[in-house]
């Protein structure tokens, strides 16, 4: 069918949908209000629109101030609302849902009172307010004044044991002042702006805390005032007041055994101690702890003896006393001979040199003791004592870290003895605390 065909049969179908249109109109709009009649009528009673109070306390609904321009307006009061609403949204009005207000436009400030009409008005289409109670409120405007006071830390809480504020640097405090504005009489009273800091359980050497502040009289009341920061951040320096290392034993030993014998070893039971107290009194202690004197002169057998630790003042120790044991064996060499002896060992602590510029030794290792194992004829060496040997160690070269160092033995001069090599000490060096 050519497109000239069509044309004659559309277009008597779109003029007679036309015209039933047109005869059934009235019909239509009929309908449509007949529907929207019932729809009312169903509102009307499942719904009602009634008249309520909001808030449903009197006098509960706070004004807002226009044209305030910072102000300070005395002996405002609240108010509530009578309202027309449909009976469903009187339960779920919110004071979001108005604005009640005073208009300060044209009022002298620090005039007398003068009384002025109480605005309110809905937010929502369907709820009108009907009147405001009060209607009018009775007021005076004056100016608002301000001030800069300081702010300060109120702790709460305690540092646990052994920790402590560093009393070398004072707690910083940002901003370490606020302005404080408000009614003349109450930014009068306001002392400081108080930051509440809690050092409960704080063992960080660093505490930063941000909170609010609170504007404070003298006596610690709080004042309703405006704060040109409401938030401040404090940082305070945490320093451990009581430290706990564990150091050596090193026993003190004196006088020497009978002739033809020899101290073969020195041991304490237990080796080391656990040490507690202030860090300066702890920290200064370089050599480990030693003991009550143990005396073997004339010994010709093993030396055991308890003995208290010579414990620093300020401090505890977990331990009082140890056990020491000096083993003494005789020197195995014929008398007279002139043989050389297998061996006589001396426990002799090193002159240690300085250290390289910048450095310290870092004293948690205790003492150091170097066994010097000399031979000779018994004549000779029955006589000598750790005195008569010079022993050092050179640190120069040394670097921070732990090393191992060359002990050197200077024996007497003039002596027909021969000094075995010595074992080298192992010391740590430290970059020194500025």
């Amino acid at each position: 069918m050519s497109a000239s065909s069509r044309r004659p049969l559309a277009r008597p179908l779109v003029l007679g949908a036309l015209g039933s249109l047109y005869k059934h109109w009235a019909l239509a709009l009929f309908s449509v209000a007949a529907a929207l009649g019932i729809w009312f009528v169903i509102q009307d009673v499942e719904n009602p629109r009634v008249e309520g109070r909001f808030p449903r306390e009197p006098g509960s609904f706070e004004v807002i101030v226009k044209n305030n321009n910072d102000f300070i307006v005395r002996d405002m009061v609240p108010v509530s609302l009578s309202v027309d609403a449909r009976k469903g949204d009187v339960a779920n009005l919110r004071r979001e849902d108005f604005e009640v207000y005073i208009d300060l436009a044209g009022v002298e400030v620090g005039g007398p009172a003068v009384s002025l009409p109480v605005r309110a008005t809905s937010k929502r289409d369907n709820v009108r307010v009907l009147s405001v109670t009060p209607s009018s409120m009775r007021v005076t405007v004056v100016e608002a004044q301000s001030k800069e006071v300081p702010v300060i830390i109120r702790r709460t809480g305690e540092l646990p044991t052994g920790y402590r504020e560093s009393p070398d640097a004072d707690p910083a405090i940002e901003p370490a002042f606020v302005t404080v504005r408000g009614a003349p009489e109450l930014v009068s009273t306001v002392k400081n702006a108080e930051l509440v800091v809690n050092l409960a359980g704080i063992r960080s050497e660093t505490l930063v805390s941000e909170g609010d502040l609170t504007p404070r009289t003298e006596s610690g009341s709080d004042v309703t005032v405006k704060l040109s920061q409401p938030r401040a951040k404090v940082t305070i320096k945490i320093e451990q007041t009581f430290v706990q290392r564990t150091l050596s034993v090193t026993p003190a030993i004196i006088g020497v055994p009978a002739p033809g014998y020899r101290i073969v070893n020195i041991t304490s039971d237990p080796a080391t101690v656990v040490l507690n107290g202030p860090t300066i009194a702890v920290g200064s202690i370089q050599l480990g702890l030693s003991t009550e004197r143990v005396d073997v002169s004339g010994a010709k057998s093993d030396v055991v003896l308890t003995r208290n630790i010579d414990q620093p003042p300020n401090t505890f120790l977990d331990r009082r006393s140890v056990t020491v044991k000096v083993e003494i064996k005789p020197i195995e060499c014929s008398a007279g001979t002139g043989a050389p002896c297998g061996a006589v060992t001396f426990f002799i602590a090193p002159d240690v040199g300085p250290p390289p510029a910048g450095l310290v030794r870092d004293s948690g290792g205790g003492a150091l003791t170097s066994d010097v194992r000399i031979s000779g004829p018994l004549s000779v060496i029955r006589d000598l004592s750790p005195a008569a040997f010079k022993v050092t160690v050179s640190l120069v070269g040394g670097v921070a870290g732990t090393a191992t160092y060359q002990v050197v033995v200077v024996p007497p001069a003039g002596l027909n003895i021969k000094v075995e090599p010595v074992d080298p000490v192992v010391i740590v060096l430290k970059v020194a605390a500025p």
